[in-house]
């Protein structure tokens, strides 16, 4: 039972197989997302206004893609 434990990751409020192309999407667009704002934070202390307004525009693309793949992945497996 614990490795079939191993093989599931939680998305949302459900169980998913871990190794699906669809959860290693949504897993490496969360480490992007987290990666941009640190990002953002350099790029506020420098004040440089183009390169904030930049990773702005691409955390809310990637998180698009986060919310879409989940809901994708949720539809999927219920």
């Amino acid at each position: 039972m614990a490795a079939e434990r191993d093989e599931l990751r939680i998305v949302g409020d459900q169980f998913v197989v871990a190794d699906t192309p669809m959860v290693k999407a949504s897993a490496g667009m969360a480490e992007l997302i987290k990666r941009l704002k640190d990002l953002k934070d350099l790029a506020e202390e420098a004040d440089d206004n183009a390169t904030d307004s930049l990773i702005d525009d691409w955390t809310d693309e990637a998180e698009e893609r986060v919310w879409m793949l989940s809901s994708f992945l949720n539809e999927r497996h219920v």
